[in-house]
């Protein structure tokens, strides 16, 4: 029987069931390991190469290396492209190609058949931070050894039992043949083999080809297309020096490896993190309103409609309630719960909470019951600021009440005097957490000043803000303390509903000149009416990825603003890293998050911590001055993210989740989650506290939550014998409103990897067709326009007269858009408050006949001290 039938016979025998089950339990849970994406574009379209190689003295180290711990080169080279290529994809879990001979040993003559039998395999490798290197290569070696047997199995097979397209765009391949280019006679039968040229074998972006001779020459083989030359030299370099810290300490930990330059350290931890700004004051944020209250006490600090409170009345009000307040009981670290409308005493009751000594803890009317008293018992918190409006609602909540209209009689409005370290807590802020449970994040006054005082505002010749954001989301301090702290004006905008005509009348009224606007809010405002911002000089966003058409729709209609794409966490004081845009310079096509702020250090860092390469994938982690102080209530939580920083001896760092990349020129860009976390409307949403709540729901036997479409939809996939409508009502008990998914689906069950987790890719489309249910068509030709705006602003097939908006999938931010182009399209005089009141088209095409309201006309601040 010649050679290559008992080759045949021996495949044919070979179990290949057996041997795809071992593929899949060797790729179970493996992400791809694709270079191309973070890659440079180079002149060339053909491979090309660059070399490096060990001295004469060190290829023998390495032989003796390997024989001494009984390796095998090959095993050397897997493992140091291994380590390579997980620095330069920051990953500890990485997986690339080798190349094996695809003859069986075990069979006699196999050497002497003729023919291509390579076969291109991959080679996952899991690096460990705690193994030493020699203890890492010993156990890949292992790992393939028990691979042997099923080298047989075609990659496209393989990728398809690991659920995937393409696993891997590098190789390696090591080479047994001498390292020539001159042909030569071997002395096996006299052939004669020429030197394999790489630039002629490249069919992978990058490749690796080890030649082991009198010395190891090592070939980086790459397409000019996807890779300058620059980039290639880099990665042999790396190749080189990882050989050489193999042998020079094998018992160094994998997690110490450290492929950077001198140079690149320098840049990527210093220069571009040169942050430092000294001379900042060491005071609280009431103190600091106090020192401007001395300038200026005169000068309008809140305005709202006809209402205008100077400096010297603002701080004697909250003066008197700090007061009361110190009476009942808060003092330091004492958290007070706020609860009231954006008002003048809004503004007075959060500053008198600080002035007592104590910490805010804003909540908001649309959380439900059971997560504000959550909150409240977290914090161990000492009463409940309200106001008329919200007295009642907070009367529910288990505590002291304290109305602030009736608690600012004191009579002493003299500043306290009471000496608060800035290090104390000055908010509570509540975010999503993964495990069903809310949490606060303690923030200090130290890190709000520092932000709030940050060099990129533009404040000279004075600030106005228009307070619009809820108080419960952290950069409403921001709102509420910028103007405060440089003499400018708080301009509180009431209610829940805030349209184009809002914001032209608190620019015209009261000349606000700042905006803190969420990115979502800001998308509707360019569709709907960018002319608005024409009169404000600054523009903040974030909370979102930031689309750069909406940004140039909205400099074209506002040339002389700049807008700001900021970056940054609750954790780290909300602003961290920013971005400025105007007229003057063009918008990129896609918008970075930036740098730094002041006193700020960011690093972008690999699985180990180790700082990862420009254009290199890693997790954002956040230092400096506004870290806050960690989770309130919550330590193993606070240890888990707020770690000790490497790289300044006694600073902590915050772990953020993002995934970013650093631009060549020092500019952040970003990628996306190492989580299931997602942004909705700017508000931080953990699908796993949804997804608690909805299991809380009787005859809910699973739920899985995600985020769907550019709007970022919350989808629920719920498991039993359910009613839709019930479930929703549940979350709407359970949730704040923009916690509460869209869309509710049930499903016979959920999809699974081969791990047993939640496969999410594999949910099924979710039904954006409308709610279920008799179809009513339109009536009247109002109807008819009607139901063709509420399909369209929904993103669903069509809409019935009788489906409710917001059983539909509807927010806040979409009934603006929808209130917004009915007033265009129909020249009605219609608000939100309508349609929350009349949400279906039957109800809301009966408002639409309403004559247009008489205003009168607004009158423009002119000077600084409010006059008309």
């Amino acid at each position: 029987m010649t050679p290559f039938r008992r080759y045949l016979e021996w495949l044919a025998g070979c179990d290949g069931e057996v041997a795809r089950g071992v593929w899949g339990r060797v790729l179970a849970g493996v992400e791809p390991t694709l270079l191309v994406a973070g890659g440079v574009g180079g002149s060339s379209v053909f491979p090309e190469q660059v070399e490096f190689g060990l001295s004469v003295e060190g290829t023998g180290a390495l032989v003796e290396f390997v024989r001494g711990r009984g390796l095998t080169v090959n095993s050397v080279v897997q493992g140091v492209w291994g380590l390579v290529l997980g620095v330069l994809v920051g990953r500890s879990d990485v997986v690339f190609g080798s190349t094996v001979s695809g003859r069986p040993a075990e069979l006699a003559g196999v050497e002497s058949m003729v023919g291509l039998f390579i076969n291109t395999l991959p080679v996952r490798v899991g690096l460990r931070a705690g193994e030493r290197v020699g203890e890492f290569l010993g156990r890949l070696q292992g790992e393939q050894v028990e691979l042997l047997d099923h080298q047989h199995v075609g990659l496209a097979e393989i990728q398809q039992v690991a659920g995937v397209g393409q696993l891997f765009d590098t190789t390696i391949v090591v080479e047994s043949y001498p390292h020539s280019e001159e042909l030569y006679e071997t002395s096996y039968h006299g052939v004669k083999v020429a030197g394999i040229d790489a630039q002629d074998a490249v069919h992978y972006p990058l490749g690796l080809a080890v030649n082991l001779g009198e010395r190891l020459i090592g070939t980086v083989g790459y397409r000019g297309d996807l890779f300058t030359r620059e980039t290639a030299q880099a990665v042999a370099d790396r190749c080189r020096r990882m050989f050489e810290a193999v042998l020079t300490d094998p018992d160094l930990r994998v997690g110490q490896v450290d492929l950077l330059t001198p140079q690149e350290r320098q840049m990527l931890l210093r220069d571009w993190n040169d942050t430092t700004v000294t001379g900042r004051p060491d005071r609280c944020l009431h103190e600091l309103v106090e020192e401007q209250v001395s300038r200026t006490p005169d000068a309008v600090a809140v305005a709202l409609g006809d209402l205008q409170v100077t400096y010297a009345e603002l701080n004697a009000r909250a003066n008197r309630l700090a007061r009361v307040l110190r009476a009942a009981g808060v003092g330091p670290e004492s958290c007070v719960g706020v609860l009231l409308e954006r008002s003048v005493d809004a503004v007075v009751a959060m500053l008198a909470v600080l002035k007592a000594g104590g910490a805010n803890l804003p909540l908001h009317a649309q959380f439900p019951a059971s997560r504000m008293k959550l909150m409240l018992a977290d914090t161990e918190a000492v009463l409940v600021l309200a106001d008329e409006v919200m007295a009642e609602r907070a009367e529910q909540l288990g505590l002291p009440v304290m109305r602030v209209d009736e608690a600012v009689n004191e009579s002493d409005g003299t500043d306290l005097g009471i000496a608060v370290d800035p290090r104390r807590l000055a908010y509570v802020m509540y975010t999503s957490g993964s495990t069903g449970r809310p949490k606060g994040v303690g923030l200090t006054h130290a890190g709000m000043v520092g932000r709030v005082l940050d060099r990129s505002w533009l404040v000279e010749g004075g600030v106005s803000t228009l307070m619009h954001m809820a108080t419960s989301f952290p950069p409403s301090i921001t709102e509420m303390f910028l103007p405060l702290l440089t003499g400018g004006t708080v301009v509180p905008h009431p209610g829940a509903e805030l349209t184009a005509r809002h914001i032209r009348q608190a620019v015209e009224r009261h000349g606000v000149t700042t905006m803190m606007i969420p990115i979502g809010l800001l998308r509707v405002l360019a569709e709907t009416d960018p002319a608005c911002l024409s009169g404000l000089r600054e523009i903040v966003t974030g909370g979102d990825v930031v689309p750069p058409a909406v940004i140039r729709t909205l400099l074209d209609a506002c040339p002389k603003a700049t807008f700001r794409s900021h970056g940054g966490a609750t954790e780290a004081s909300s602003y961290a890293v920013h971005h400025p845009m105007d007229a003057t310079r063009p918008v990129p096509d896609s918008v970075p998050l930036g740098r730094p702020m002041d006193n700020t250090q960011v690093f972008v860092l690999d699985d180990f911590l180790r700082p990862v390469l420009p254009g290199v994938v890693g997790e954002l982690y956040l230092a400096g001055s506004g870290v806050a102080r960690g989770y309130v209530d919550r330590a193993g939580l606070t240890a888990e993210r707020f770690v000790a920083c490497p790289f300044e001896v006694g600073e902590r760092m915050y772990r953020t989740g993002d995934l970013v990349r650093w631009g060549a020129d020092g500019v952040l860009e970003f990628v996306g989650r190492v989580d299931d976390q997602v942004k909705v409307r700017g508000f931080r949403v953990e699908p796993g506290e949804v997804e608690h709540a909805l299991a809380g729901c009787p005859e809910v036997e699973a739920a899985v939550v995600v985020a769907h479409g550019e709007e970022r939809r919350l989808v629920a996939y719920l498991v039993g014998q359910v009613e839709l409508e019930a479930v929703r009502a549940w979350a709407r008990g359970m949730l704040p409103e923009y916690m509460v998914p869209s869309v509710f689906m049930r499903v016979d069950s959920l999809p699974l990897t081969v791990n047993g987790k939640v496969d999410r890719r594999a949910l099924p489309e979710p039904d954006l067709t409308g709610v279920t249910g008799d179809y009513v068509a339109p009536r009247t030709a109002t109807e008819e326009r009607l139901c063709e705006l509420f399909a369209d602003v929904l993103g669903v097939e069509r809409v019935g007269i009788h489906d409710s908006f917001f059983e539909l999938g509807g927010h806040s931010l979409l009934a603006m858009r929808l209130v917004s182009r009915a007033q265009t399209k129909f020249e009605a005089e219609v608000s939100m408050s309508d349609l929350f009141g009349k949400p279906t088209v039957a109800e809301f095409a009966g408002l639409l006949s309403r004559p247009r309201k008489q205003r009168p006309p607004l009158r423009r601040r002119t000077d600084p001290k409010g006059a008309q």
